[in-house]
């Protein structure tokens, strides 16, 4: 980046002041920044240096980040640019105040039934969006959905933390217009087992979108239970895992989760693409029947309240 030019920055790119780091991953530096035209804080996504010299790399990032940008939904994360500075790519999106909900359940462990309905529904809602463009996100998991707390009164059918309307958002990368790839260990790396994509689906070639809601479906189950559903001491150990093992029902380790939410979330995680539901609008559909069932039985289901639509 270009050296900074006001003491409260630790340089520039693209024309942002880039502010602090929000986080990092294998391919990238995610920061808070201010676009000092328009006056307003984004996140923008920064390619590290090292993995943009790849040439299929960089393009790769490029073409995700403009498949992203065609995506304009309540559940999912704008993005504004995607461009180049010095040869390193970029995007710039919108900024979220909150926490992903990898750090949630790091935090608390699980979360509460209410709160992992509205979390799975609205997060079926963005893909739902995505795979009606035919994007295919390829790497659903906590650490990639945003739990974003807004000031506000009602929950209005979300999640309700600390008197702040919470709402459930899916991060833009990566996004692409292909199956999902093949579930090759080697494209991961062999690191510590806890680097290993424990949501990917069990299958050498996925069908379509029903990969995305394999790892839906491993996603309720963690939020569920506060349990990872596949364990492995090693990567080998994880994809066997995936491949050869049927976690137990969530309700085993949670028998506050209904049964009709603990039998979906099996559904999800079926080996068979073809015994998943066929598209993430068949889970907002049965979300909403399973969600209208035991909000009508508020006895058994205290904490269960009825979707208030805005």
């Amino acid at each position: 980046m270009a050296p900074p030019e006001k003491p409260d920055e630790l340089g520039r790119l693209g024309g942002y002041r880039i502010l602090s780091v929000l986080g990092e991953g294998g391919m990238g530096v995610v920061y808070k920044a201010e676009d000092p035209r328009l006056k307003r804080l984004v996140a923008l996504k920064v390619m590290k240096t090292d993995k943009s010299s790849n040439d299929v790399a960089h393009q790769r990032f490029i073409q995700e980040g403009e498949a992203a940008a065609l995506l304009q939904h309540d559940h999912i994360v704008t993005i504004y640019e995607v461009d180049r500075d010095r040869g390193i790519p970029y995007l710039a999106m919108q900024f979220l105040e909150g926490e992903s909900l990898d750090d949630r359940l790091k935090r608390i462990g699980k979360l509460p039934v209410s709160e992992s309905f509205a979390s799975a529904r609205e997060a079926a809602e963005g893909l739902s969006a995505a795979h009606e463009k035919g994007l295919i996100h390829r790497d659903i998991k906590p650490a990639n959905i945003w739990l974003e707390t807004l000031p506000g009164a009602p929950a209005l059918g979300r999640g309700l933390v600390g008197g702040r309307v919470e709402k459930f958002w899916i991060s833009v990368l990566p996004f692409d217009r292909r199956k999902c790839p093949a579930f090759d260990p080697n494209r991961h790396g062999r690191g510590h087992p806890d680097t290993w994509p424990r949501a990917s689906a069990p299958a050498v070639r996925c069908s379509m979108s029903r990969c995305d809601l394999f790892s839906l479906g491993s996603v309720m189950y963690r939020m569920s239970t506060g349990r990872k559903p596949f364990q492995g001491d090693d990567v080998m150990g994880t994809l066997l895992a995936l491949a050869m093992e049927d976690p137990p029902p969530p309700r085993f380790y949670n028998p506050e989760i209904p049964q009709e939410l603990s039998d979906m979330i099996r559904w999800l995680m079926a080996k068979s693409p073809a015994d998943r539901p066929r598209s993430a609008q068949d889970v907002l559909d049965s979300l909403t029947v399973i969600e209208k069932n035991i909000t009508d039985d508020t006895e058994n289901f205290p904490g269960i309240t009825p979707r208030i639509d805005e």
